[in-house]
């Protein structure tokens, strides 16, 4: 379940969010670019955006965070106004975190006054804990702006259930969201908070009756239908997973992360070359991400693009040299290109670390026999054996006993 939970708190963190839109390829490669600290790169594809759709504010607004990350902070102000203009409130908070880091509280202030009348406005939190805020906390401006309650009830719930479900606990969110849930208004944000609370208790019927639920009032939403998607995986309804998958990646124009639903979904069905492939894409995008480095180099593994995999799992390995999943699946790769010696040594680190593991004692013996150690080939098959694994007593019986 790691790689889902990965996915459910990327779905905590966006299910909340006022719009929901369809992006292009250059979109997405400049904010996996940027997710990546590629600064450079995220600029190159989102001038790309931009030069098809100038005004567009969701552009402007991303080369402006960009550009706020690489220190140019003047004009990052031009773009958040840009943004901000062509969607009233829209580069406020960014604009307020300029101002603030200029030490202009006045300025600051009635910027993030601004955004917090809008309709982006983020939780208090997630205001009041951002490093760019810290020169101005002293002000008498900011501390009169926040004798304001500037959220609802509604609001409130949603941003502690979304900071509950990051956090791990569930149990806390579905009593925030059972409450408001109980009431006539059932609006799909609690329905999706509320199936991801489910899917983290592993009340998968619970979640699924929720989702639906919340598709159905907001049916244009692609993380629902990939929260939807994660859903069906837990319940083995891999078909129905596929096809919420691919409505997700539809409705979001291609969103990379949903790939990697998509490929459990064809995992699932069977679809090893499929899943390869949506994996393969995927890490062009985000190429450090090592829970999905580990899933792609396994089913490349399955579907013999045994240097593919061995590229993949080599870093994974220099950051975790002791993991023995790294170590055996890096080993039967060398196995399978004919490089038995380095095989051995992998199975070797692996045994040293769990000595009782039948399987890599059979994984080693068969690497020895390939290169006529018979001796130490039966040695591993003997004591396989004797750790009770009915193919190596097979297989001791017909290369060792005759």
């Amino acid at each position: 379940m790691s790689r889902f939970a990965l996915l459910l708190l990327f779905l905590a963190t966006t299910c909340t969010q006022v719009f929901s839109q369809r992006m292009p390829e250059h979109w997405y490669r400049s904010v996996a670019a940027f997710e990546n600290g590629e600064h450079n790169l995220a600029l190159v594809y989102v001038d790309s955006c931009l030069s098809k759709r100038q005004t567009n504010p969701d552009f402007l607004l991303l080369k402006g965070q960009i550009l706020f990350a690489m220190d140019s902070i003047d004009a990052s102000w031009q773009l958040f106004a840009k943004a901000d203009e062509n969607r009233k409130g829209f580069g406020a908070l960014w604009l307020a975190k300029v101002e603030a880091i200029k030490g202009n509280a006045v300025n600051a202030t009635a910027f993030l006054e601004q955004h917090l009348l809008s309709a982006y406005r983020i939780s208090e939190s997630a205001i009041v804990t951002d490093r760019a805020f810290a020169p101005i906390l002293a002000s008498a401006e900011w501390k009169k702006l926040w004798l304001t309650d500037w959220y609802n009830s509604a609001e409130r719930t949603e941003f502690e259930a979304s900071y509950h479900i990051g956090k791990g606990e569930y149990d806390l969110a579905l009593d925030l969201l059972n409450e408001r849930l109980a009431r006539k208004s059932k609006r799909s944000s609690y329905l999706a908070l509320r199936a991801q609370a489910y899917l983290g208790l592993q009340s998968y019927k619970a979640a699924a009756a929720d989702i639906a639920a919340a598709i159905r009032k907001s049916r244009k939403r692609h993380e629902y239908r990939a929260l939807s998607a994660q859903i069906l995986l837990a319940q083995g309804k891999g078909r129905q997973a596929m096809e919420q998958a691919e409505k997700a990646l539809e409705l979001s124009g291609g969103d990379p992360k949903y790939l990697v639903v998509r490929a459990e979904a064809k995992l699932l069905l069977g679809d090893k070359e499929g899943a390869y492939s949506d994996f393969q894409t995927y890490l062009t995008y985000y190429p450090k991400d090592f829970g999905v480095l580990y899933s792609y180099a396994a089913v490349a593994f399955e579907v013999q693009a045994y240097v593919s995999a061995l590229k993949s799992i080599n870093p994974l390995i220099a950051l975790q040299p002791r993991n023995t999943d790294y170590l055996t699946l890096r080993g039967l790769c060398y196995q399978r290109i004919g490089n038995a010696k380095l095989a051995i040594e992998d199975f070797s680190r692996v045994l040293s670390i769990r000595p009782l593991s039948a399987e890599v004692l059979v994984n080693r013996a068969n690497a020895y026999s390939s290169i006529g150690e018979k001796e130490k080939a039966c040695s591993d098959l003997k004591q396989a054996s004797e750790l009770g694994l009915f193919k190596a007593q097979e297989l001791f019986y017909n290369r060792c006993r005759r």
